[in-house]
């Protein structure tokens, strides 16, 4: 018994002997708070409201044709109004293409900067992990529960980020 007891005791205190310092930080908000990050969010922002602009305009204009057809369409003959129901579905499935495109080309505008952001930031904080000594840092997002021992390292990241990416 005072063996098993024994045992227990050493494999505990060389547990904490082993476990290293641990950090986290939360990669999704210090990138909205660096300098790169939110010039980042200023081109999605300007390609999403120039790209809204011009879908709205095209789309204002497919709805305009559409009302002229539908205004003209009884006096029109047979195969003038086929004709044209047949341009404004090619115009309409054109739109449709634009949009989708538009969709893509934020996507993977999205997944680029994310993944150049995301690359630079965690070897940063794999710079400062070591220069700290931590011996595991975890993304906050993925963390179910993050004690107060704990450290956040995500404002140091963000100054040093911003330091060697001005």
């Amino acid at each position: 018994m005072f063996r098993l007891f024994f045992a227990v005791l050493t494999l505990t205190f060389s547990l904490q002997a082993y476990a290293g310092d641990i950090a986290v930080v939360d990669f999704n908000k210090a990138a909205e708070l660096t300098i790169e990050g939110k010039r980042a969010t200023a081109r999605l922002e300007a390609f999403v409201s120039s790209s809204q602009k011009e879908l709205e305009q095209a789309q204002s204009s497919f709805e305009q044709e559409v009302m002229e057809f539908q205004k003209g369409a009884l006096v029109m003959s047979d195969t003038a109004r086929s004709a044209r129901e047949q341009e404004l579905g090619q115009k309409q499935a054109a739109l449709e293409q634009q949009y989708m495109a538009t969709q893509q080309q934020l996507q993977q505008m999205q997944l680029q900067l994310t993944t150049d952001l995301g690359e630079k930031m965690r070897a940063v904080s794999q710079s400062i992990a070591k220069e700290k000594g931590y011996d595991l840092v975890l993304d906050k997002a993925v963390a179910a529960y993050v004690g107060p021992s704990i450290v956040d390292i995500t404002g140091l990241l963000v100054e040093r980020y911003d330091a060697a990416n001005p």
